[in-house]
């Protein structure tokens, strides 16, 4: 997988710096499709060990943004508030994903000395947001991270906004669909 990821980060380096066209809209789909896959192998590997995984969610969380540091070159901060041992397991998930999503577009993307994760969990909501010192990414030229971000939100009736990455949607076992 980090074969992939330095690769699909060659291939958009790659794009940027070509000069036709068609040579650029090539690369593109080609990044895509290498985040497509990557996100499909994490899923997999994700689904495999869940059963095996005797860890709360706050260490499951922790471990996920910790595995961030080599990436990134620094450790994200990391926060929650409220309990996420409410959350069910499938938004767990959700949440998870966000937080992967948020700091893999930090680390392609951000050139940040820092970034953040807050995850505020109450009666009703889990919200999730992802901060960082760097430049972003234009809202114009929305890559398929932000995209799938607002997709997964909207299909949980939820909301996703660019910038700082935030998801919000219903938390509670019983009530989520």
């Amino acid at each position: 997988m980090t074969r992939l990821f330095a690769t699909g980060l060659s291939l958009q380096s790659a794009g940027r710096r070509a000069a036709h066209p068609l040579v650029q809209e090539r690369l593109e789909a080609a990044v895509d499709d290498i985040d497509a896959a990557i996100k499909e192998l994490r899923h997999a590997i994700f689904e495999l060990h869940q059963p095996l995984l005797d860890r709360s969610p706050r260490e499951e969380l922790d471990g996920l943004v910790t595995s961030f540091s080599a990436t990134l070159g620094f450790p994200p901060e990391v926060s929650v508030n409220g309990c996420l041992v409410d959350v069910s397991p499938s938004l767990r998930f959700d949440v998870l994903a966000v937080v992967r999503e948020g700091l893999s577009n930090v680390a392609r993307h951000a050139q940040a000395s820092w970034a953040d994760v807050k995850v505020m969990v109450d009666d009703s909501t889990v919200t999730v947001e992802i901060s960082d010192n760097g430049v972003g990414v234009d809202p114009r030229q929305a890559r398929s991270g932000l995209v799938n971000l607002g997709e997964r939100a909207a299909a949980a009736s939820a909301r996703s906004t660019s910038g700082a990455p935030t998801l919000t949607e219903p938390c509670c076992a019983g009530r989520h669909r």
